[in-house]
C-alpha cells in the first residue's frame, strides 16, 4: 500500500481493534485505534485519515450514527463498516448511509487487505 497512509480503526472489542491494527500494520500504514465513535470523533484529526474502519454496533453512537456525523464534518475519506449483525440488513442500512464497503464479522484478513487496497486506488 501506497505511504503515507493513515487507517484509522473504531471498535469498541479491544482484542479486535488491537488484532485489526497490527494486521493494518503489517502493510506499512499507521493505525490509531478508537474504542468507540465519540472518541473517534474527539480525538481524531480528520484531516490526516485515508480510511476509516469501523463496528457496526458500540454503545453510545453505531456505525450509521457516526457515517452521519462525519457527512456532517464534511469528512470524504471512505469508511469500511464491520459487523456480526445480520449482513444483508445491516450492509443495506450502511450502505445507504456512505459506507465505502461492509465486511461481516469476523472479517478475513485477505478480504479486508482486498477492501484497502481497492480504496487506496
Amino acid at each position: 500500500m501506497p505511504d503515507p497512509c493513515v487507517i484509522a480503526v473504531v471498535d469498541d472489542e479491544e482484542e479486535v481493534r488491537l488484532s485489526t491494527r497490527d494486521l493494518l500494520r503489517s502493510y506499512g500504514v499507521q493505525v490509531p485505534v478508537f474504542e468507540s465513535a465519540e472518541h473517534f470523533l474527539a480525538g481524531a484529526d480528520l484531516a490526516e485519515i485515508n480510511i476509516l474502519i469501523t463496528d457496526y454496533k458500540m454503545p453510545g453512537m453505531n456505525a450509521a450514527g457516526l457515517l452521519d456525523a462525519l457527512h456532517a464534518r464534511g469528512a470524504t475519506f471512505p469508511v469500511v463498516v464491520m459487523s456480526a449483525l445480520d449482513p444483508e440488513s445491516t450492509r443495506a442500512a450502511v450502505m445507504k448511509k456512505g459506507a465505502a464497503a461492509f465486511l461481516p464479522k469476523p472479517v478475513d484478513p485477505d478480504e479486508l487487505a482486498r477492501v484497502i487496497e481497492n480504496l487506496r486506488v
